[in-house]
C-alpha cells in the first residue's frame, strides 16, 4: 500500500471515529433520561441504549458478507448515511414522544456503529503488525475527541427548543455529516493473498492458534461487558440515585469517555516495551479496581470519579491489546470471519449487559453491580492465563 494513503486512511477514520462516536456518548450520557422523560419509567431508562448494543450485535455477519462483495467504503459510506437519517428519526421522535419510534432509530444506529467498529480493522489492512496497534490507537483516540465535544454539545443545546434534548439529537444530526464527507477519503487495501506454506508449517501452531482464539474473544467479551454494565448504570445511579446534577454527571462520564481513549496515545509505545500481554494484565488489575472502589468507597463525586477512570483506562487496555491478539488467533485467510465471531459475541453480550444495567442499578444497587463486574473480571484473568499458557507451550516447542 503506497504510504501516503495509509497516513490518509487512518486520519480519515480518525475523523469518522471522533464525529461518529458522538451516538454513543449521546446515547449513554441522556438517552435514560430522554427515555424517563418519555414514559416516567426509570427502569426502562437503560433500553436505548441496550438497542444500539442489539443493532450492533445482529450486524456482525451480515456486515462480513457485505463488505466482502461490496468493499469496506462503500459500505461504511452508505451506512454513515443511514446513521444520519436515523438520528434525525430520533430528533422529530422526542419533539412528538414516539418512544418506539426513537427505539427504531436506536437499533439502526447500533447497526451503524458495528461498521464504525470495523475502523480498528480497516486502519490495519496493508501495514506491518508493528504499526498495527499504532494506527489502531489513533483511530481510538478520536474517541477522545467526542468525549470533549459531547458534554458541551449536550449542554448548550439540551434547552434550545421546548422539548428537552430535542436540540442536543439535531446537533447531532448536523456533526454526522462530518463521518460522511471524512469516510470519502478512505481507499480499501486488497486483503493480501496468504501463501500457504505460511500457514502449514506445523500442526502445533495451527492447533494453538485455535486454542488462542477462544480465550482472547472470551477475554474481550468480559472486558466489553463489565466496561457496558458500570457505566450504562452510572448516570442513573449518579444524577437519579444519589441527585448529583447533570453537570457533575456530565463531568465524570466525560472523564471515563476520555479515559477509555486516552491510552490510545501510549498504547503502542507500551505495549512494545512490555508486551500486549502484560499491558492486558494492568487493564485487568485497574478493571479490579474500579469494581473494589465501587463497592467499598463512599458514594461522592470523587468515588465515581475514580470508579469510572479506572474502569475507561482498564478497558481501553484491555480492548485494544485483545484487538491486537486477534490478529495473531486465527488465520489470515479467516480474519473477516473471525473478526465478525469476536464481535457478534462482545455486542450480543453488552445488549445483556446494557438491557439489564438499569433493572439492576434499581434492585441490587451500585453495590450489586460492581459485584457482578468483580466476579466478570476474575474470568477475565483466567482467560488470559489460558493464553499465556498456550503461548508458553508454543514457544517451548
Amino acid at each position: 500500500m503506497n504510504k501516503n494513503q495509509s497516513y490518509i486512511n487512518t486520519f480519515s477514520l480518525f475523523f469518522a471515529q471522533a464525529f461518529g462516536m458522538l451516538n454513543t456518548f449521546v446515547f449513554v450520557f441522556i438517552g435514560g433520561l430522554v427515555f424517563s422523560n418519555l414514559k416516567h419509567n426509570s427502569i426502562e431508562a437503560t433500553l436505548p441504549f441496550a438497542l444500539v448494543v442489539l443493532g450492533t450485535a445482529l450486524a456482525a455477519y451480515p456486515a462480513k458478507t457485505f463488505m466482502e462483495k461490496y468493499g469496506r467504503k462503500n459500505c461504511f459510506i452508505v451506512i454513515a448515511i443511514f446513521a444520519s437519517l436515523a438520528i434525525a428519526l430520533a430528533t422529530v421522535s422526542i419533539q412528538q414522544g414516539w418512544f418506539w419510534i426513537f427505539c427504531f432509530a436506536s437499533l439502526i444506529i447500533g447497526v451503524a456503529r458495528y461498521f464504525m467498529m470495523q475502523y480498528r480493522f480497516a486502519v490495519s489492512d496493508g501495514v506491518s503488525e508493528k504499526k498495527s496497534s499504532q494506527f489502531v490507537s489513533i483511530i481510538l483516540l478520536g474517541s477522545i475527541l467526542s468525549a470533549v465535544m459531547g458534554t458541551h454539545v449536550v449542554d448548550f443545546t439540551k434547552d434550545l427548543t421546548h422539548t428537552i434534548y430535542v436540540g442536543s439529537f439535531f446537533a447531532l444530526f448536523v456533526l454526522s455529516l462530518i463521518v460522511i464527507i471524512a469516510l470519502f477519503f478512505y481507499k480499501d487495501i486488497p486483503v493480501a493473498k496468504t501463501d500457504p506454506n505460511s500457514i502449514n508449517d506445523a500442526h502445533l501452531e495451527a492447533k494453538t492458534i485455535t486454542k488462542n482464539f477462544v480465550p482472547t474473544v472470551i477475554l474481550s467479551t468480559c472486558s466489553y461487558f463489565v466496561m457496558c454494565l458500570v457505566m450504562v448504570a452510572a448516570p442513573l445511579q449518579i444524577h437519579e440515585i444519589t441527585h448529583f446534577s447533570i453537570k457533575e454527571t456530565g463531568s465524570v462520564m466525560q472523564w471515563h469517555f476520555i479515559a477509555m481513549y486516552l491510552p490510545s496515545l501510549f498504547f503502542h509505545r507500551i505495549s512494545s516495551w512490555f508486551g500486549n500481554y502484560k499491558v492486558i494484565a494492568l487493564g485487568i488489575i485497574l478493571f479490579a479496581c474500579s469494581a473494589i472502589s465501587g463497592l467499598f468507597l463512599e458514594p461522592t463525586y470523587a468515588h465515581y470519579l475514580i470508579t469510572l477512570i479506572c474502569l475507561g483506562t482498564g478497558w481501553n487496555l484491555c480492548f485494544i491489546g485483545s484487538t491486537v491478539i486477534l490478529r495473531e488467533s486465527h488465520l489470515e485467510k479467516n480474519k473477516l470471519k473471525s473478526q465478525a465471531t469476536n464481535d457478534f459475541y462482545v455486542f450480543a453480550f453488552n445488549v445483556i449487559a446494557c438491557l439489564f444495567a438499569g433493572k439492576l442499578v434499581y434492585t441490587l444497587g451500585w453495590f450489586g453491580i460492581n459485584l457482578i463486574a468483580i466476579a466478570v473480571v476474575a474470568i477475565m484473568a483466567i482467560s488470559l492465563m489460558t493464553i499465556l499458557i498456550n503461548v508458553r507451550a508454543r514457544q517451548a516447542v
